[in-house]
């Protein structure tokens, strides 16, 4: 999974906004579509901040994960 370039002086905002595209609760995992990517990125129950459920559009941070990127502060969007 990539990122895409941005202009060298500008700084990426930490905070990516997307789409909770699919989540399987039995297992606790699921999957975000970023808004601006639209890549996917994987999600763990533990790191929702509200309750959130497939189809709701929410704000998140990237850290690298045991088997690459993944979603975490999850929050609902209010915007």
């Amino acid at each position: 999974m990539s990122v895409p370039r941005k202009d060298p002086g500008q700084e990426p905002d930490p905070i990516r906004k997307g789409t909770l595209i699919f989540f399987n609760g039995s297992k606790g995992y699921g999957f975000i579509r970023d808004a601006d990517t639209g890549e996917r990125v994987f999600v763990h129950v533990n790191s929702f901040q509200d309750d959130i459920m497939e189809g709701n559009a929410v704000s998140f941070m990237i850290e690298k994960g045991i088997k690459g990127p993944e979603a975490v502060r999850v929050q609902l969007r209010t915007d």
